[in-house]
């Protein structure tokens, strides 16, 4: 019997009086951190992909929700509200979390955002506008598993060791703020989040994605998330939501639960800072990136993810321009392929064709400044960039994959094509390009559709979900 076992054995047979003495030897072997050599019976695979852990966890679950009292909560002013999220990059998910968070201080509520990465450069985007709002936003500090006895009980013992730095760190984090909500944003502080709220008896929990699961995604899933996912949503008090139908069907098949087990939020769109965007203001942009008045320009506001196809974008812009010769585009974001997307662009013979700005502090004059928007992601939720181009009467060409479909209709309001297609998206963009009117009546159309989507109608879901009503 290995070590974890038999302190949980132990923990289980000795009186009361007894019980801190075996916690404590417990958390001074989590703090060793020998994860292989401790922790391997009580964390690895068994029957399938449950491990003893979760088997146990899914028991504490069923007793809690055997004995909890659904009561309403203070709704909407006062709410205590705790965000928890990876980080405050300039991301769909980190911008909805801004707009909540503006509507919700507004109300009354109480926030902190808290982060499992450190706030510095871009993952900080966000982090000077929420302060101004007056949410706390920090990543919480490093704990010893010692400094839990007093708040964590046995869920302590049930934390794998791959995810319990972050699990104590907010659990800590939580026993002193006492939130009536925990809001999780992503899928690894969904996982982290909602164990920790559990642990601390947060009343509500919310786990929230914004795309399709993780395992279409080599670069984030991990082989825990599905069963910790499978188990957390046992609870009473955990709530799951996604931004699209595609994408909370989607997760339902992986997850093998009803998709309306899963609430879909439409994301809310706060449009006021885009009417600041004036005709001067796109014109201006336009001239810092030496772009003639009247040159056809194709836009891209995009993370260099493999999931967003940055080179299907460069190969239908080429497309675009062998039917268009003097078409040029500007491209904005960051990520893993951002020195690739780099090199691809000279190797290509496009240095002249496409200018990539890398990160840039004004993507609504971007998006204002082009006569069409490009998005070649294979995989999406509802992508914000799309909801802004079209509020602006920028037209858009997108992949026709996960949530898009259901905010563009084809050749209604943009025009969809089959991922990978890199040949149809660059004649989608140059008909656009070569026919005014066409461009003028999707644009017309596409700021309508925008416009449905409103922060204030995504604010009052998401507070029905807080009040037990999703």
């Amino acid at each position: 019997m290995n070590l974890f076992r038999l302190l949980k054995s132990i923990y289980r047979s000795v009186p009361p009086s007894l019980q801190d003495t075996v916690k404590s030897c417990y958390f001074a072997a989590q703090d060793m951190r020998h994860e292989r050599a401790l922790g391997a019976g009580l964390f690895e695979s068994v029957s399938g992909n449950k491990s003893i852990a979760i088997t146990l966890a899914a028991k504490k679950i069923a007793q809690d929700n055997a004995t909890r009292h659904g009561a309403s909560l203070k709704y909407p002013a006062e709410l205590v509200i705790v965000n928890y999220i990876g980080q405050l990059g300039c991301g769909g998910a980190e911008k909805q979390l801004f707009y909540l968070a503006e509507r919700l201080t507004g109300l009354g509520s109480k926030i902190t955002t808290l982060t499992s990465s450190p706030l510095s450069g871009p993952a900080a985007h966000y982090k000077p506008a929420l302060e101004k709002l007056g949410v706390e936003c920090r990543m919480p500090r490093p704990v010893l598993a010692k400094e839990l006895s007093s708040i964590a009980d046995d869920w302590v013992m049930l934390v794998p060791p791959y995810l319990s730095k972050y699990v104590y760190a907010l659990a800590l984090e939580l026993a002193r703020i006492k939130p009536d909500v925990l809001h999780c944003w992503l899928d690894d502080a969904n996982v982290i989040g909602a164990l920790a709220g559990l642990m601390t008896g947060v009343p509500r929990i919310v786990m929230s994605a914004h795309s399709l699961n993780p395992s279409h995604f080599p670069h984030i899933r991990a082989p825990w998330h599905k069963p910790w996912y499978s188990t957390l949503l046992q609870s009473g008090r955990v709530t799951f939501t996604n931004n699209s139908r595609c994408g909370a069907e989607d997760y339902a098949q992986w997850l093998e639960i009803d998709a309306d087990r899963i609430t879909v939020i439409h994301n809310g769109m706060d449009f006021t800072a885009l009417n600041d965007v004036d005709d001067n203001k796109s014109a201006r942009f336009r001239e810092s990136i030496n772009a003639k008045a009247g040159e056809p320009l194709i836009g891209g506001v995009f993370r260099m993810s493999p999931e967003k196809r940055p080179f299907d974008f460069l190969n239908a812009v080429k497309k675009a321009r062998e039917l268009v010769p003097v078409a040029r585009a500007v491209v904005s974001g960051t990520g893993p392929l951002a020195v690739d997307f780099s090199k691809a662009i000279v190797s290509q013979g496009l240095h002249d064709v496409v200018m990539y700005l890398g990160w840039h502090d004004d993507v609504y004059s971007l998006m204002k400044a082009c006569d069409a928007v490009l998005v070649a992601s294979e995989m999406e939720g509802i992508p914000t960039v799309i909801l802004e181009s079209q509020y602006m009467g920028t037209p858009v060409v997108a992949t026709s994959v996960g949530g898009i479909p259901e905010v563009i209709e084809n050749g209604v309001t943009g025009i969809l094509a089959p991922v990978g297609d890199s040949n149809a998206m660059g004649e989608a963009l140059a008909k656009i390009l070569k026919d005014p009117g066409l461009k003028r009546r999707l644009g017309q159309e596409g700021a309508k559709s925008a416009a449905k989507f409103s922060i204030e109608k995504m604010t009052e879901t998401v507070l029905r979900i807080y009040n037990g009503e999703g």
